[in-house]
């Protein structure tokens, strides 16, 4: 009996040993696995020998395209505001370990002002692939149609509102190549349109800039190539908090102040 509990003991001893080694090597053992921030950098400029908008901002993402039927995913964003003209130096932290042997990572430069978009990066740039002791030059292209404004802001009811920009990618046709459309109506406090294979109907809320939508109901139908980029459509109308119009061009916010979804107005009701 006494050896059953003396070897009982050990085993408890034994344990407990191990357990306390092993809170004293998860430090380590999490230092090791972590990896330290990295960074990009380098300089955006246009050749537009033009001052930006007062209040322009610029957003610069790292962002992965290898999967093409859906959404670019953001790895790393920033915005940071201009006051004079370009060239504009940045840096850009990301956390490596959020990239993968798979993945295609390619950097998105907006310059944005008043809720409206004034120049892009056009052309892929990758990550990855320049000169660290020099850094990276992006150059952005003027938005057709961002010389002026000329016509007065279209209103947010009984608008018919064509989609153009779902996370930060251009939207693609639907089915029967339909666009992808929404249209408001304040009144009756709801939501109708197309989300690129089915019609959806909700309700929505709005409060001077602050909107959200409720649970969308849509008809059931299937489709192959459309159903990815209806689910990402759907999911970014849920995750929407805020508005802005400019001109013709609608832009929705989510709650960190991110756009999900531009849209510009086709035409009127």
């Amino acid at each position: 009996m006494r050896n059953k509990k003396l070897k009982q003991s050990q085993t408890y001893c034994l344990f407990l040993l191990v357990g306390l080694l092993i809170i004293q090597l998860s430090p380590l053992f999490a230092a090791a696995q972590s990896l330290p921030m990295e960074t990009i950098h380098g300089s955006i400029w246009y050749r537009e020998r033009i001052m930006p908008p007062p209040d322009a901002e610029i957003k610069i993402s790292l962002v992965d395209v290898a999967k093409k039927d859906i959404a670019a995913t953001v790895v790393a964003s920033r915005r940071f505001a201009v006051a004079d003209g370009p060239p504009w130096d940045f840096s850009l932290q990301y956390d490596p370990q959020k990239l993968n042997s798979m993945g295609r990572y390619r950097l998105q430069v907006r310059l944005e002002a008043g809720g409206r978009l004034h120049f892009s990066s056009t052309s892929h740039v990758p990550a990855f692939d320049y000169d660290s002791t020099k850094g990276i030059k992006i150059m952005l292209s003027r938005v057709p149609g961002s010389e002026a404004k000329t016509k007065s802001d279209s209103v947010l009811s009984n608008t018919y509102w064509k989609v153009v920009e779902l996370n930060g990618s251009p939207v693609r046709l639907g089915a029967g190549k339909k666009e992808l459309h929404l249209i408001l109506n304040g009144t009756k406090q709801q939501v109708k349109g197309f989300s690129g294979c089915n019609t959806f109907r909700g309700g929505v809320k709005q409060n001077e800039q602050q909107i959200t939508f409720g649970p969308m109901a849509t008809t059931m139908m299937a489709c192959t190539d459309t159903m990815k980029q209806e689910h990402w459509f759907l999911q970014a109308m849920g995750k929407v908090r805020r508005f802005s119009i400019s001109g013709e061009q609608l832009a929705l916010y989510d709650i960190d102040d991110r756009v999900l979804l531009r849209f510009t107005a086709v035409y009127l009701q």
